[in-house]
Parts: C-alpha cells; structure tokens; sequence
C-alpha cells in the first residue's frame, strides 16, 4: 500500500462479485475469455490517507498471470481519475524476474489509463530482448487490471 501510496494511512477491501453479464463486458474488452478463477470475484483495495482526516486517494489492484514458468503477480496503484501511479512485480518464478521488475520496465505504466493499448513491441518497451513474453504477460495483466477496475469498480475511487 505505502510503496503505491506513501501518504496512506489506511485501506479497505472491497470484494465484488462477478456476474454473467460483468464477465462478458470484460472479455469483450480484453477480447480473451477469462479464466474460470477470474469469474467468482475480485478485491480491490481502497487507498485513504493524506494530510488531515484521511480521504480516498487511490485503489490498489493485483492480479496473476501465466508466465513460462510460473505465475507473474503484478501490483497497481490507481489514482482517483483511474490511472497508473505505480506498478510492481509482487512475485514471479521467471528467469527473468530482475527484468521484469526494474523500474525502467515499471515506470512505463505510470499515467496510462484504460484504453492504452499495452502492446509489448509497439506502446511499451519490453524489459530486456530475453523477457520479452514475460513483458507481454505483464502487460496483458495491467491492462486485465484496468479493464476490471472499470467494470467491476465504476473506473475510480469512488
């Protein structure tokens, strides 16, 4: 939470359920079907804190994709308008693990929003030529992300 959001105080868990309907609207615009797992429910993590009585400042979001040798869990730090402030590399079993968690791979995601297309190659730099499946999973995972924010979380803090 504080490595997102160094002003944070506090953090509530909200858990939404996913529905039928809920489901498709991700899919149709991650065009991918979701994995069984995905279509119970998801947590997101409302950031407070600032100076003075704490107020919302940001969601922090995490969510795991398949990479070559295991699962890469990517973290995300939302400000109030639903755009990246942080990203990290929570866990991973990749070879190339240091790549994919070196700030300059990172610090690519901060300012985007939905709607960025998150193309490994064409919008985003891959972490190194030897991670570039890994990139593209981690991409594909923050763009899952704010997919998911947008339908499941109205897009913000709310």
């Amino acid at each position: 939470m504080q490595r997102l959001f160094p002003q944070a105080r506090d953090y509530k868990t909200v858990t939404v359920k996913m529905t039928d309907e809920k489901a498709a609207a991700i899919e149709e615009a991650l065009g991918t079907r979701l994995d069984a797992s995905e279509k119970s429910e998801f947590n997101f993590y409302e950031i407070t804190g600032g100076p003075g009585k704490p107020r919302p400042i940001g969601t922090v979001l995490a969510l795991a994709g398949k990479g070559q040798y295991g699962v890469i869990e990517v973290v995300v730090g939302l400000d109030g308008e639903g755009t990246i402030v942080g990203a990290y590399i929570q866990r991973s079993r990749e070879r190339v693990t240091k790549a994919i968690q070196a700030p300059e791979f990172l610090k690519q995601f901060e300012g985007k929003a939905k709607g960025y297309a998150f193309e490994v190659g064409k919008d985003l730099k891959p972490a190194s030529a030897e991670a570039e499946a890994a990139s593209r999973v981690v991409a594909f995972v923050v763009k899952k992300m704010l997919v998911f924010n947008d339908v499941l979380h109205g897009g913000g803090v709310r």
